[in-house]
């Protein structure tokens, strides 16, 4: 091939990386390619986007396409004198390999030599660095490999900061096992990871999800400057029973009968929950889970009084955080605490959880209090919150020192609020005595947590009952030791009255809301 047959196909390559992939890399591209491919290229390729976030199913060659073709693209087009990538992964040995991939692609040893002849060997001899961990070519353009958690924050080449970072599968099962864990791996992208990038750059994160407080899940719920894409293995309705009814994702590769009968092994060994994750990309459980996250509703809002109604007057809103109809309640008021017995920073939370209920039978999460103090320091900041919230109703568990606490409240600050007093004792455990008191309203989906103060309790939740911690959890279902609805109906009438905010459709039953008017 002459040069300026090179020239043209490189003219070629620049507006089509699967095309450049196909004639370059025919080993790895060896199948046509599917459509989700082609739209991950597609985005990749519009100028005005710099953020994405694919979820895609296990062994679909979404590595292939992003870490190692669009890494080789942006190596040889983007527009810029010095190139910095960056390779994530869950561990700095998965982002050795990634880059080991490339260092055989750049050297001309795999794929025939083709794209070295195309674009010229760069190799030990002629780069500047030819490391395990960070290459730099001829060029200066450095690709570099990163593990979930290492330090990323000022990592830049000469004055260029990253200008494409990859990060790819950075969670597995080993550092997705409490929502500390993923907590943490969420500040590294977020604290580490995102301000790295150059200001033009461009940051692409791939995974399957192992929960859904995991970071490719926490990024489809952003609806900010990310685009988020998903897809899984098998789509449509039924093929679970007739594997005719689905359609797979890249028949080519792995067709609908081969993943169908994969699946049919998991359910075999009550495990269903593998394939859905790891090919329909979707976080279920196996009859151990109880929680899950469409359970959850939202408002935001606060407790007033409204005459002789006690009442929260607020807004729902949607899980992307759109705010949504507003509405007056009537509610009774009542708080769980759970103490912790020491306040160590491996220990429990002493925490401090307000319920509003309402009259059809709804609960709305009040901002909750989550604290570590001596017992004396955790008695008084108990009793000022409870002054200041004026509940109807309070429910410590009476066991061990908690009794104390109760007395010190009852004795000491003179509080006298309704259960205060009253011995309560569990015969169950606590795992059964949450899933009791709680899912039956999450089931119904007739519970509302108070939007961006509930970060907390919907880790345990979703954890439970494998989360580190419970306490939250239990104390929201202490404050449901015994339930009192408010007797008030809507508009002060009775409760089938027809004037008032609908909590299941988020929209007035007219056109005036009982209490807004």
């Amino acid at each position: 091939m002459d040069i300026d047959q090179q020239q043209e196909y490189k003219k070629l390559f620049a507006h089509d990386p699967l095309l450049m992939g196909k004639a370059l890399l025919p080993d790895t591209f060896n199948l046509p390619s599917p459509d989700f491919h082609k739209q991950i290229v597609h985005d990749y390729m519009d100028p005005k986007q710099r953020k994405y976030c694919y979820i895609a199913p296990r062994g679909h060659a979404k590595s292939t396409i992003v870490a190692c073709l669009l890494v080789l693209h942006h190596l040889e087009y983007a527009p810029y004198r010095q190139k910095v990538i960056m390779l994530c992964s869950k561990t700095e040995g998965h982002a050795i390999a990634l880059l080991d991939t490339l260092k055989n692609i750049l050297d001309g040893s795999s794929e025939h030599g083709y794209y070295a002849q195309m674009y010229g060997v760069r190799n030990r001899k002629n780069s500047r660095k030819w490391g395990e961990r960070m290459i730099v070519l001829p060029d200066r353009s450095v690709i570099m490999a990163k593990g979930t958690g290492q330090q990323v924050v000022g990592t830049k080449r000469d004055s260029q900061r990253p200008t494409l970072i990859v990060v790819d599968d950075p969670e597995d099962l080993s550092n997705t096992k409490t929502k500390e864990a993923m907590e943490v791996n969420q500040q590294w992208l977020f604290r580490q990871v995102d301000p790295a990038l150059d200001p033009k750059g461009k940051m692409i994160v791939i995974g399957t999800p192992q929960n859904e407080l995991c970071i490719v899940e926490t990024l489809a719920r952003m609806s900010g400057e990310w685009l988020c894409r998903r897809w899984s293995a098998i789509a449509g309705d039924g093929w679970e029973q007739n594997p005719a009814e689905g359609k797979a994702l890249w028949p080519e590769w792995k067709n609908v009968q081969s993943l169908w009968a994969f699946y049919k092994d998991c359910e075999g060994i009550g495990r269903a929950s593998y394939f859905y994750m790891e090919y329909q990309c979707v976080v279920t459980g196996d009859g151990d889970r109880k929680f899950y996250g469409n359970m959850f509703r939202y408002w935001q809002g606060e407790l007033v009084n409204r005459g002789a109604y006690r009442c929260i007057h607020g807004h729902y809103y949607s899980n992307d955080g759109k705010k949504g109809q507003e509405f007056v309640i009537p509610v009774t008021v009542q708080v769980g605490i759970d103490l912790a017995s020491s306040v160590g920073v491996r220990n429990d939370w002493t925490v401090m959880f307000p319920w509003c209920l309402t009259w059809n039978k709804s609960l709305y999460q009040l901002p909750y209090d989550r604290f570590r103090k001596h017992t004396m320091q955790a008695g008084d900041h108990i009793a000022s919150r409870l002054l200041k919230l004026n509940p109807d109703y309070v429910f410590i568990e009476s066991q061990n020192f908690q009794v104390m606490m109760r007395d010190y409240l009852r004795e000491f600050h003179q509080l006298t609020y309704p259960g205060l007093s009253r011995k309560i004792t569990y015969s169950e455990n606590k795992e059964d005595r949450i899933f009791n008191k709680l899912q039956p309203y999450y089931a119904k989906h007739n519970v509302f947590h108070y939007y961006g103060k509930c970060e907390e309790l919907e880790g345990e939740l979703l954890m439970f009952p494998r989360s580190r911690f419970d306490d939250t959890a239990d104390s929201a279902s202490t404050g449901l030791f015994r339930v009192y609805w408010p007797e008030i109906g809507p508009g002060g009438l009775d409760k089938k009255g027809s004037t008032y905010a609908d909590e299941t459709t988020h929209e007035p039953e007219t056109a005036n809301s009982w209490m807004l008017s």
